[in-house]
């Protein structure tokens, strides 16, 4: 069992505005010490693509129609990018069961018309250029995960890919992190901190908790069960790996495997309500200092 390093976000609410760090000086110790790296790992929706909204509206309405509960465009959106907080405790919020919603998420959305639907952002190509073995690990399910790595031809860009699942572990379980290193022959770098892991709803960072049945799955981009917990062991700028992703529980599962972190923000905090803590808080991949010195540029 893992020890969680330090608390992954915290809410803007005044009885959760504990964070030991001051937002960036985590960052700037790293990028001062030119931290490198042996392997780089890629979360995908949110992170590497993003979709058109027309898209995401007309899942949202299909659901919608079997569920028999309407969605407005904002509830579309922000459960989509995991916005506002956990997706579960919005979905009940609304009167609508997880389980029930993503159920019939998965079985509704088209693979190729998810990835006809997405568009890579410009930043994502560094992840071709990098220099040391590079890995996908993603919420996203298998079928439409291959669907838009083919549509799009990025695929390409990772020796290995892992999509989450029961077996393996939902994000921020370190397990699918964890599997990826091994499938790059690399096991060695994860398991960095040791101690007890935090459980995914013991903590105070946004994200969605996950059912057993794997009835919780949930578009990549904005997955993130919830964790946090308290400051863990390992020493600064130990870890080997490092984990790109967009959501708190990205930056939880690399923690968990003994990673770093890299934090991409496609939004404003003030749209997703919450401040992500990670080891580099960045706007684009091709901010992230280390991976421009992974590419030989």
């Amino acid at each position: 069992m893992r020890l969680l390093r330090d608390a992954i976000a915290r809410l803007h609410r005044p009885e959760l505005a504990h964070n030991p760090y001051t937002p960036g000086s985590h960052t700037e110790r790293h990028q001062m010490v030119g931290q490198s790296y042996d392997a780089v790992l890629f979360d995908l929706d949110g992170t590497l693509v993003a979709p058109r909204f027309e898209h995401v509206r007309s899942v949202f309405d299909r659901v919608g129609d079997q569920l028999g509960h309407g969605f407005s465009d904002d509830e579309a959106r922000r459960l989509w990018h995991g916005l506002g907080g956990p997706r579960n405790d919005q979905l009940r919020a609304l009167g609508v069961d997880p389980t029930a919603f993503w159920r019939v998420f998965d079985a509704t959305e088209d693979p190729q018309r998810r990835a006809d639907a997405m568009r890579v952002f410009d930043d994502a190509s560094l992840a071709a250029e990098l220099q040391v073995p590079t890995a996908l690990v993603t919420h996203c399910p298998p079928e439409p995960t291959a669907a838009v790595l083919d549509y799009h031809g990025i695929g390409e860009w990772f020796d290995a890919v892992v999509c989450c699942s029961d077996d393996l572990g939902w994000k921020p379980d370190p397990g699918p992190i964890e599997h990826a290193l091994a499938e790059l022959g690399l096991a060695h770098l994860a398991n960095g901190a040791a101690g007890d892991s935090v459980a995914a709803d013991g903590g105070t960072a946004p994200g969605d908790q996950r059912t057993a049945s794997g009835d919780g799955r949930q578009p990549d981009g904005g997955d993130g069960h919830q964790s946090g917990g308290v400051p863990g062991t390992r020493a600064e700028g130990s870890a080997r790996a490092l984990y790109v992703g967009d959501t708190a529980g990205d930056v939880g599962a690399a923690w968990n495997a003994g990673l770093d972190a890299a934090h991409v923000e496609r939004f404003d905090h003030d749209r997703r309500e919450h401040c992500v803590l990670a080891d580099y808080r960045v706007a684009a991949i091709d901010e992230c200092g280390p991976l421009a010195s992974l590419t030989g540029r």
